[in-house]
């Protein structure tokens, strides 16, 4: 043959090329899409990491101002904190103010002073009873205001030896009341507005029994004498009209005498 005439293409040695050209591109595609899909899952990933919470632990924080909490917490991007317990220390050091969960199941607010006495309290127990207490530098409760079990609200004064002293309370069945009490704490004047809507006030015996009341009432004011058994032995009483009538009782509390 003529070396200058065209030469016939081989085409089987160019179809065998043209299908291992086609495999790489397979095999490109397929670890371009194995690629593609291991940057999505990294994505998500960073996505998550970001904005999910996780707990993580907390260490004491040194310097001016510096904010102690105990345990661990968790945090996320939009600034909550959680944790156990909170404490914030002065430019000294001192602990002035602490918050959390005691052992007992109560959750605690306290405002400590320069000595790191706690002089306010505002705490709430297990069952649900609020209250927040006022404290001397000697740790004793000299104030509070809260509510029993019961919900009933409550003012309490305290002396030094932490024995309730005035106490204001607001019972549910009956009108607001004011308690004057010895210093073993028990109620010994008791003055008080009855379901009706009229004062009465009262002097306790130190067994808490009534040993005269004074009451006003729509039809009739008057005094009232009791004896250590809780029974009414005199009065004296002005009716509606004005008129003053004194009574008698005997020892089961039963009327026996009045005049006029």
């Amino acid at each position: 043959m003529n070396e200058t005439e065209p030469r016939n293409p081989d085409w089987q040695s160019l179809a065998q090329q043209v299908q291992a050209l086609a495999a790489s591109q397979k095999r490109w595609r397929r670890a371009s899409l194995a690629l593609f899909l291991i940057l999505a899952i990294l994505i998500t990933i960073a996505l998550v990491e970001m904005f999910v919470v996780r707990p993580v632990a907390v260490t004491r924080a040194h310097g001016n101002g510096a904010a102690i909490a105990t345990g661990t917490a968790d945090h996320s991007a939009n600034g909550i904190l959680v944790g156990q317990g909170l404490t914030l220390v002065d430019q000294a050091g001192q602990t002035r103010v602490s918050m959390g969960m005691t052992q007992s199941g109560e959750t605690r607010l306290d405002l400590l002073d320069a000595t790191g006495v706690a002089r306010t309290s505002l705490k709430l127990t297990p069952d649900g009873t609020p209250s927040l207490m006022f404290i001397d530098d000697q740790n004793r409760q000299r104030a509070l205001v809260g509510t029993d079990a019961n919900g009933l609200p409550l003012l309490v004064m305290s002396d030094v030896n932490r024995n309730p002293r005035v106490t204001l309370a607001l019972p549910d069945t009956a009108g607001p009341a004011f308690i004057l009490s010895d210093e073993q704490g028990q109620p010994r004047t008791t003055w008080a507005l009855m379901e009706n809507g009229w004062p009465k006030l009262s002097f306790l015996s130190p067994e808490q029994q009534p040993w005269l009341s004074i009451s006003a009432q729509p039809q009739r004011t008057g005094i009232m004498l009791w004896d250590s058994h809780a029974k009414p032995r005199a009065s004296f009483q002005l009716t509606e009209n004005g008129d003053g009538q004194l009574q008698f009782y005997d020892s089961l509390g039963s009327l026996f005498y009045f005049a006029p």
